[in-house]
């Protein structure tokens, strides 16, 4: 039961009380990332003060999220925030702290009761989330996943759009959002330009996946000005009726034909007319374009141009794998067998996150401490305490009642050592070892940085940390997040442990109210803290494309006006991965038509050529690598490398690394490497700031991966410029 506290508020009122929330999509969330949270509030009179909502992170202890709100009273009142849950069972308490009064406060725990919301989802099961008047045939699409039941796509569906997050980052938790156009009663409240679609947008930009469909309600949601034009993929024109479903049942690949509800066995269809469509076409009839696809920013946007939720196309038994092909719920179908399943167990994860964050915690400068001296010490101390002791004592002292000194000396003795022997191998100083990834849109100048960092301490103490980014000059503010990373799995510390374990602080830490900085952080002595950040900005692009696409081939000019250079650098497209080397300040690169290429999966997965047996295998997925830059270059690329059918592990939890999907789109990945000697550490990603000052004297690993999506245009290519030529 939870604690409640009431605000008096005078003779005759009702005081202001927290009546519930309301965790994530319908109850449906995931552990480690941003949850949007609704707090419902009753009360007579109107109250003005801070709501603070406490949770546990990825290591148990207590964090709290504060926003000022303001009660009209009268009415049930619902505030929007957003809260990181670090474990899949969790509890949760709201507090309401008026500007005058006492504090009301309230519990709530994954645990069954009054008080009470859903346990967090597995970070491996995709979270689909549909607006409309029923799943949308993402159900039906779900319960096509040959996975066990507990490992099947779960799907969300919300009864209007009031319902959405008004920042990006609450959208960290889902795969993909559905909204559906036939009832546009349900987007009542929502504007162009407000706060929602924004965020939405932005989420899309930063990796989301979007799916719109619908016709009947395009007047009123698609026309220019309305709340969800600002995200087609074309200019709404009108609604026109469509009287043949071939393209739809050879997009889905159902056997089963639409059924025909029109008069004299007619079908009755109506679709909405995009023009100047930019995005692939994949599915056409006639010149009504049915469904396309574009890339925005660094995610997607699939346009449906029927209804999903009404007839015929709701009684259709092809919708499932309709929807099915729309959402690209291929990841789905990989089951894990139980080889992979042993492996889980031994390494404590089973997302490519938790591989990254696990190798970001091996510090040079810190070497861990073998198994055989901890051995070693062990059995030097019970001998000494028992054998030693006895025939010391015995033979030649005569007075076994001296073993009450000699015993607390060798207990204190080999308790110093240790602690030396530690402090030796451990240091006193703190570490950081981090990853930046840095992607940049040439074409719409939008950068999305994203950190991740291993902080070792000395001591206990407790730490004021944000990630600052730096951009290039003229570029505009970027919207950040700082948070701690969590570890995806059932193992020691993993956000879904099959045992609870007790954490050892219990007094809670603070995020910003931004969700920026987190501060008091604490972090035990000679241990490490994970910490993750994100954001986003508009730059001036760096680096000055022209590339053309001559039979699959990409050809033309890549420029740098950086003012570093860039080493490791290749340049994906389509299949394949081109090697360009190393990229100097200010030089152009020529790409010919013969430049040398590879298959980019051959590239990915070291596969090679057994002439012995006469066939080609892939070199096996290292789970037990502890090279940042390894994982990461298996994340960056995971679906095109085989996904988790190669590595073994889902790559869910921050699935947004992967940029298979543009590739499949025709964008063109330019990849490179910052410099990363010791004076430019992190000073090409973002710098992790203590009290607002660099870290100083850490001696960690720091690496900085910048990827350019470039566009590449149809056709032949203009004249070559003068530069370094890819022969």
């Amino acid at each position: 039961m939870g604690l409640l506290v009431s605000i008096s508020l005078g003779e005759g009122t009702v005081p202001t009380q927290i009546d519930a929330v309301h965790v994530g999509f319908a109850g449906r969330y995931k552990a480690g990332l941003w949850t949007p949270v609704r707090v419902t509030f009753q009360g007579d009179k109107p109250s003005a003060g801070t709501l603070t909502l406490t949770a546990p992170d990825g290591e148990g202890v207590p964090s709290r999220v504060s926003i000022p709100c303001s009660l009209p009273g009268g009415n049930e009142t619902s505030v929007l925030t957003y809260v990181r849950f670090g474990r899949a069972a969790s509890e949760l308490a709201a507090e309401f702290r008026p500007g005058d009064g006492a504090s009301v406060r309230k519990l709530f725990a994954t645990s069954p009761g009054s008080a009470s919301f859903a346990p967090a989802l597995a970070s491996g099961r995709e979270l689909i989330v549909t607006i409309g008047t029923d799943s949308l045939g993402a159900a039906e699409a779900a319960s096509l996943s040959r996975q066990q039941s507990d490992q099947r796509p779960v799907v969300a569906s919300l009864s209007d759009a009031s319902q959405l997050p008004d920042r990006w980052c609450g959208y960290e938790g889902i795969d993909a959002l559905v909204l559906s156009a036939s009832r546009p009663e349900r987007f009542a409240g929502l504007r162009a330009n407000g706060p929602q679609i924004a965020a939405l947008a932005l989420w899309v930009q930063m990796g989301g996946k979007l799916l719109i469909a619908g016709s009947r309600g395009a007047n009123e949601l698609f026309a220019a000005g309305k709340p969800l034009a600002p995200l087609l993929p074309g200019k709404f024109r009108r609604n026109v009726s469509l009287r043949q479903s071939n393209a739809l049942e050879e997009y889905s690949g159902s056997k089963a034909a639409v059924p025909r509800l029109g008069l004299g066995d007619r079908l009755e269809l109506r679709a909405a007319r995009l023009e100047s469509v930019e995005g692939t076409v994949e599915a056409r009839e006639g010149s009504l374009t049915l469904v396309v696809r574009r890339s925005s920013g660094f995610g997607q946007l699939i346009f449906v141009a029927i209804d999903l939720d009404e007839p015929p196309v709701r009684a259709w038994e092809g919708r499932g794998l309709f929807v099915r092909r729309l959402l690209d719920m291929t990841g789905s179908n990989q089951v894990l067998d139980s080889s992979e399943n042993a492996a889980v167990m031994h390494y404590g994860f089973d997302d490519m996150a938790g591989q990254l964050r696990s190798a970001l915690d091996r510090f040079p400068a810190v070497p861990p401490v073998p198994f055989s001296l901890v051995v070693a010490l062990v059995v030097a101390c019970l001998f000494l305490v028992g054998p030693f002791d006895y025939f010391f004592l015995k033979k030649f002292v005569g007075r076994m009642v001296l073993t009450w000194v000699t015993l607390p000396l060798v207990v204190l003795g080999f308790s110093a050592g240790a602690f030396l022997l530690a402090h030796r191998l451990k240091g006193d100083k703190v570490h950081v070892n981090q990853i930046n990834l840095v992607d940049v849109d040439a074409q719409t100048g939008l950068l999305r940085g994203t950190a991740w960092a291993n902080l070792f301490s000395p001591r206990a103490d407790r730490y004021d940390l944000e990630f600052q980014p730096n951009l290039p000059e003229g570029s505009e503010p970027a919207d950040r997040q700082t948070s701690w990373l969590g570890l995806p799995g059932e193992g020691l510390g993993g956000m879904h442990p099959k045992t609870a374990a007790l954490a050892v602080w219990k007094q809670a830490y603070d995020f910003s109210p931004g969700l920026d900085a987190v501060r008091g952080v604490p972090i035990p002595s000679w241990s490490t803290r994970s910490l993750t950040g994100r954001w986003a900005a508009r730059t001036k692009v760096a680096l000055q494309t022209e590339l053309h696409d001559q039979d699959q081939v990409p050809t033309g000019t890549i420029a740098s006006s950086l003012a570093f250079p860039l080493s490791d650098c290749r340049l994906c497209y389509g299949g394949w991965v081109y090697g360009l080397g190393t990229m100097k300040p200010g030089e152009t690169i020529i790409i010919r038509p013969s430049a040398e290429r590879r298959d980019l999966k051959t590239f990915l997965t070291g596969r090679k050529l057994i002439i012995k047996e006469g066939r080609e295998l892939n070199t096996p997925y290292e789970r037990s690598s502890t090279e940042p830059a390894y994982v990461l270059h298996a994340m960056m690329f995971f679906e095109a490398a085989g996904g988790r059918q190669y590595t073994g592990l889902w790559n869910r939890y921050q699935e947004f690394v992967d940029l298979s999907g543009l590739l499949k789109l025709g964008r063109a990945i330019f990849i490179a490497r910052a410099p990363s000697d010791a004076s430019a550490a992190g000073s090409h990603g973002a710098r992790l700031l203590r009290d607002g000052q660099a870290i100083s004297g850490s001696e960690g690993r720091n690496l900085t991966v910048y990827r350019f999506v470039l566009p590449v245009q149809h056709g032949e290519a203009g004249p070559g410029e003068r530069g370094r030529e890819e022969p």
